[in-house]
């Protein structure tokens, strides 16, 4: 929790406390601390992107400005149960804000601050694994790289945690909702801060996530080899839910088991050589999966292709000793 999110969570237990006692129209001290509550969820509101978690704290709070203001009395019934909901309410609103916080991310470990720019792309592929008709592969590429430490978050603005996905229309509303407090946690990443000079190119790494998931969604890891003087691009294919849905409907009820039974065998091995070749009979079985590793291939060779369009996103790299062709990928030099 936050403070504020603990203060106005305090502030409103005093006030029951207070309500609970008396048993009557509050009193002086209870209007004081309601007030104080008040002023803290405006605070709150004013400050902080939508925290639905604390939802139900302002519904009790709400609850307790309609006692003041009509001061009605209430039987020892109906006001046990006013509070016993209004404490489950309450206690609601401490497990929600603890289990979803506003976490602080640990500084990087290496020696420069970290520098990051998103760019999209697209393309037709061409050749005959694409099936006809497919229409152009939507890429979206976040890039971390190293910046000067002396840029400020005053100069440039820190990215948000995971922005690409409460932001993308493609993911559900309500969800998008659920995960927009995320937009409350600053990450490490100044946006569009200028890469910082150096008389050597930086190596550049590629990173490919899973099979449905998002450029940023190891941030930490990005942020560590960005300021250790490293490159890092991360290709999402924005279409991947539709592309796995469709290729999901060809497959046969048959391969579908044999599949399903695979993964629950995956789950619940315990030991490495088995999660291995478990792992490796997975994609020997789902057909679907070979083909989007197929395509993922032929995204990330579009992408070595362009490093050069993808460098000059990147503010102030306009020479040749901001990055390198050369790409290490697994500690292995590798070049397109």
């Amino acid at each position: 929790m936050t403070g504020l999110e603990a203060g106005i969570t305090s502030v409103l237990v005093v006030s029951l406390f207070q309500i609970t006692l008396r048993g009557a129209q509050p009193n002086r001290l209870t209007l004081v601390l309601i007030v104080i509550a008040l002023i803290l969820s405006f605070a709150h509101v004013a400050t902080t992107y939508f925290r639905w978690q604390m939802l139900p704290a302002f519904t009790v709070l709400g609850a307790l400005c309609l006692v003041c203001v009509f001061g009605a009395e209430f039987s020892v019934l109906v006001r046990t149960i006013g509070v016993l909901s209004a404490v489950t309410l309450l206690a609601t609103s401490v497990v929600l804000a603890t289990a979803f916080p506003v976490v602080s991310f640990p500084r990087p470990d290496g020696p420069y601050g970290v520098g990051t720019v998103s760019v999209k792309k697209s393309y037709v592929p061409d050749d005959d694994a694409v099936a006809k008709g497919t229409t152009a592969r939507q890429l979206f590429v976040k890039v971390w790289y190293p910046a000067d430490k002396d840029c400020t978050d005053q100069t440039f603005s820190p990215d948000t945690l995971w922005h690409e996905f409460y932001d993308s229309a493609k993911v559900p509303a309500a969800l998008r909702l659920l995960t927009r407090y995320l937009k409350n946690v600053n990450t490490n990443s100044l946006q569009n801060a200028p890469v910082r000079p150096s008389d050597r190119p930086y190596p550049v790494i590629l990173y490919n996530h899973g099979l449905i998931s998002i450029a940023a969604e190891n941030t930490l890891l990005m942020e560590s080899l960005a300021s250790n003087g490293y490159v890092v691009l991360s290709i999402r294919h924005t279409e991947q839910q539709e592309e796995y849905t469709s290729l999901q409907q060809v497959v046969s009820a048959e391969e579908r088991q044999r599949v399903d039974a695979i993964s629950r065998d995956l789950i619940t091995a315990n030991n490495r050589e088995a999660r291995s070749k478990l792992s490796l009979q997975l994609y020997q079985h789902n057909r679907s999966m070979a083909q989007i590793v197929r395509r993922r291939v032929r995204d990330t060779r579009f992408v070595l292709d362009h490093l050069e369009s993808l460098r000059r996103a990147i503010p102030e790299s306009s020479s040749a000793h901001s990055t390198d062709t050369a790409l290490r990928v697994m500690g292995l030099p590798l070049r397109s």
